[in-house]
């Protein structure tokens, strides 16, 4: 992989005419193996930087992951690396790739890993490590093979980006029954795809031959394995499989007349922009000088630090329990969820449990999963934020009870403004009254913490507040305690929520007759109409002491 130039000798040397000829770069004796060899060594690079991230990966698959299939991802991308064809245009330039290697390779690790520290959770769900890693092998196919080769084989880096992320691959095999079966197919058929990536220097037919061919023998090798462990079938009908039809389709159908993306184009000196017809026929690969391949052997030393360091701060030790906890807690089995089988297999179980009511307190519920493989429970636990999550967000913002229906009718009316007026909507009417609250509070100028209200949907008269210290709110760190006992606390005034509006009100949960009565520790003072309607909106209440019952339940949660 290093060139360097030949001496010129002889009296052709000192001849200006000769002088001015450009040196022929020495290559490899085979274009192939150069390739090969790069691709190898861009791989180590990869497994190197991110030993700890591949490491743990290993060590899930192992215990029963899912995530199988990506053991063979790196066979795939090896297969669509070396099959891109056309020769790649352009000369080329070591200063440029190292300048476009650091400035956008730098700034998407950069944004990357404070992406996984900010949110982790995110960070695992996306399988965030995995994608730094590929970004990191994008940076170094830049220094190894040349900025324009990589960008020409753009297809290799979008599958990457498609199967280093867990959640497709789970979603579609939950929705084929969540068996070892379908989660080997699932892999077979993104070792088809790979293939036909792969096979751009053969002809389309025998292309779409090798890769019906590849996915049908994949299924069926997933078939015949279905019994073995996830890791062998997958091995089989998503590793071994697409490599031998791809090893046959480019060794009976490639095109010989060409050369791959990675190992065509010019080749020049490094650095110097300059290439030359000797250099574009003797090699298909830049040449790199050792400090080239020093300073990329020093970054994957740094990122090695860098990711072991990040790893060991983010692992976390399992908490053990007696196997029957549920009954020492007082828990009752009350539902079983069957859809889990399609996500953990047939051995998981989801049971709800429900603690013993007490009264003042909200009603309960604690889910337990249980499944024998711990890289299993991982995967699902990461993903459950969008499987469970998403659902039930949806369901929450549409419900006109507890939803928040302001933005619904201001996206409404950007997008249509003709059908929906902004000054017809009847949540901007009600601006009004927070407005008018707001004032009214700020003009009695009541020392911090007088006021008492949710947020959720007292916010407007928070924010057209002059002095926002007067408030608590839900997000303040006393606001269950001032629910609690806000006679104890300072609270002058209760702002409550109509409940015929809205169940989205923690006043109106731990005192449930206080809108129509005060509750025994307060009195009714204002009524602030809805701007829109003629329903109350808010009903202001002024604490008059400690009710008789002072030792009620106090609220355990929202």
């Amino acid at each position: 992989m290093l060139g360097h130039h030949d001496s010129a000798v002889g009296p052709a040397a000192s001849t200006p005419a000769a002088a001015d000829l450009p040196l022929r770069p020495r290559a490899w004796p085979n274009p192939q193996l150069d390739l090969v060899l790069r691709i190898v060594v861009l791989q180590v690079l990869c497994l190197i930087a991110y030993g700890d991230v591949y490491y743990t990966l290993a060590v899930s698959i192992s215990e029963g992951s899912r995530d199988a299939y990506l053991m063979v991802v790196p066979i795939h991308l090896v297969i669509i690396a070396f099959g891109r064809g056309t020769v790649a245009k352009g000369v080329s330039d070591g200063e440029t790739d190292w300048i476009l290697a650091i400035a956008l390779g730098g700034l998407a690790l950069l944004i990357s890993y404070l992406t996984a520290n900010r949110f982790p959770t995110t960070s695992g769900l996306w399988n965030l490590p995995l994608i730094s890693s590929m970004l990191w092998g994008i940076c170094a196919a830049t220094i190894l093979f040349g900025v324009r080769r990589v960008w020409q084989v753009w297809p290799l880096w979008l599958f990457s980006l498609v199967a280093v992320t867990p959640l497709p691959s789970m979603f579609i095999t939950a929705s084929l029954g969540g068996s070892n079966f379908a989660a080997a197919s699932v892999a077979a058929i993104l070792g088809a795809v790979a293939v036909f990536l792969g096979g751009e220097r053969s002809p389309m037919r025998w292309r779409l031959l090798a890769t019906a061919g590849c996915a049908v023998l994949g299924i069926a090798a997933s078939a015949v394995l279905a019994a073995r462990p996830l890791p062998v079938s997958v091995s089989v009908g998503a590793g071994a499989v697409p490599l031998i039809c791809f090893v046959l389709l480019y060794r009976f159908s490639a095109v010989s007349s060409r050369t791959t993306h990675l190992g065509g184009g010019l080749a020049g000196d490094e650095g110097s922009g300059k290439s030359t017809p000797e250099a574009h026929s003797a090699a298909g690969l830049p040449l790199r000088s050792p400090i080239t391949l020093t300073m990329l052997v020093a970054l994957t030393g740094v990122l090695l630090v860098i990711n072991t360091a990040i790893a060991g701060k983010q692992k976390m030790e399992l908490a053990r329990v007696q196997a029957d906890w549920t009954s020492q807690a007082g828990l009752s089995a009350s539902q079983e969820f069957d859809f889990i089988h399609r996500y953990l297999g047939t051995d998981a179980t989801f049971t709800r449990y429900l603690p013993a009511q007490v009264a003042g307190y909200p009603a309960a519920a604690v889910d337990v999963i249980t499944v024998a493989s711990l890289g299993a429970l991982r995967t699902l636990l990461l993903c459950a934020s969008i499987a469970i999550g998403f659902p039930v967000t949806v369901n929450a913002a549409l419900n006109e009870r507890i939803g928040n229906q302001q933005l619904k009718f201001v996206v409404e009316s950007l997008l249509h403004p003709e059908r929906f007026p902004a000054q017809e909507q009847r949540y901007r009417q009600g601006l009004a009254t927070d407005r008018l609250l707001a004032d009214y509070f700020d003009r009695q100028r009541l020392p911090a913490g007088s006021v008492l209200m949710d947020s959720f949907a007292a916010w407007g008269i928070w924010l057209n507040s002059a002095d926002t210290k007067q408030f608590i709110v839900t997000s303040d760190y006393d606001f269950k305690a001032a629910l609690n006992r806000p006679w104890d606390y300072g609270v002058k005034y209760l702002v409550v929520t109509n409940p015929a509006s809205t169940d989205a009100d923690a006043i109106n949960i731990r005192y449930p007759t206080l809108w129509n009565d005060g509750a025994g520790f307060s009195k009714h003072v204002l009524t602030m109409m809805n701007g829109a309607s003629d329903d109350d909106r808010f009903r202001i209440y002024e604490i008059t002491g400690a009710p008789l019952d002072a030792l009620s339940p106090p609220l355990a949660g929202r």
